[in-house]
């Protein structure tokens, strides 16, 4: 009976840690080992680790200075055991069979990663299902999936998938950035030379916290999801030229991104990573117009920033006033 090590990286997350946990030692697939990766976080979030490793003996924790979520899972990696990888955020939780679903389709079409879709909640309210991008049990390879990542055509997130350990085994996240998944996001594929499969069910509960990564806003948050979509350009570059022109369109409006919220957030700013969002505009200059992935507004508001910076500023304050 192959274990499967659930790692999950804690932080700040009293409120939702104990549901999140219970949904993982409730698994009907009972082969687990499940880590605890305490972040430094300032709450009772600790002691509670504790408290479950006290209680289910398949449960560790790692305690550790705050890192970060890509460092946190990380620890975890280095020590874990399992012949199966799986992630879970702590303010997320996983339904009953959920492993027992994803690992009997693993086993009976041979393959290296499986993923499922998830259902997205708000507060109390479930707003939809989201991350559906097959059929149910549709069987790809790991060369169309790492592909199809590239292009962000498929999110990059590790949870809401088991992974062979022979896909993590030379694998780390990059660290002290958000989206560090993001940044590595097709490399779990390429280290397969095998089997991709689908399954339809929701069986991750996706939780929109306000104060998570996916809805808090700040200007570094715009440049790490730029430093990630740039990281798949480059190795689209050299590895599949077929969708390096969706790369570059992508990695271009997060560039362009980067800046608005630079300007936005009152020119609040890591300077290197800013330095690193223009340079990457000014260099592909030329070749904005030519992108057919990059709409007619796209092209005119890059067109602006390049030619009229100023009124370009004028503007996008302008707009911002507006919004709110």
């Amino acid at each position: 009976m192959k274990k499967i090590s659930v790692i999950i990286p804690v932080y700040k997350v009293e409120e939702y840690l104990d549901q999140c946990v219970r949904s993982v030692i409730n698994q009907t697939y009972k082969n687990l080992e499940i880590w605890l990766v305490d972040d430094g976080s300032p709450d009772k979030c600790p002691d509670i680790c504790d408290m479950y490793a006290e209680l289910d003996s398949r449960i560790h924790v790692i305690h550790q200075k705050n890192k970060g979520q890509g460092a946190a899972r990380n620890a975890a990696l280095e020590q874990c055991t399992g012949d199966w990888i799986a992630f879970v955020d702590s303010d997320d939780w996983i339904e009953p069979e959920t492993y027992t679903s994803m690992l009997e389709f693993a086993n009976e079409a041979k393959l290296d990663i499986v993923f499922c879709t998830a259902k997205i909640i708000r507060g109390t309210d479930c707003r939809e299902r989201r991350f559906e991008y097959f059929p149910d049990r549709t069987i790809k390879t790991a060369r169309e999936i790492e592909k199809l990542t590239l292009m962000d055509a498929i999110g990059g997130q590790p949870w809401m998938k088991i992974y062979k350990r022979a896909c993590w085994e030379k694998l780390r996240f990059p660290e002290a950035m958000k989206y560090e998944d993001l940044a590595i996001s097709w490399l779990p594929f390429a280290a397969s030379n095998g089997k991709v499969g689908f399954l339809k069910q929701p069986f991750y509960n996706y939780r929109m916290n306000e104060q998570g990564t996916s809805l808090s806003h700040s200007w570094s948050k715009s440049a790490d999801i730029f430093w990630g979509m740039y990281q798949h350009y480059v190795y689209a570059k050299k590895h599949y030229q077929e969708v390096e022109d969706t790369c570059l369109c992508n990695a271009l409006k997060f560039a362009l991104g980067t800046y608005n919220s630079y300007i936005k957030s009152g020119m609040k700013t890591d300077q290197e990573k800013l330095n690193m969002a223009m340079e990457f505009l000014s260099e592909y200059r030329k070749a904005v117009w030519k992108q057919k992935g990059l709409s007619v507004q796209q092209k005119l508001r890059l067109t602006l920033y390049y030619y009229c910076r100023p009124l370009y500023n004028i503007l996008l304050a302008i707009v911002s006033i507006i919004k709110k």
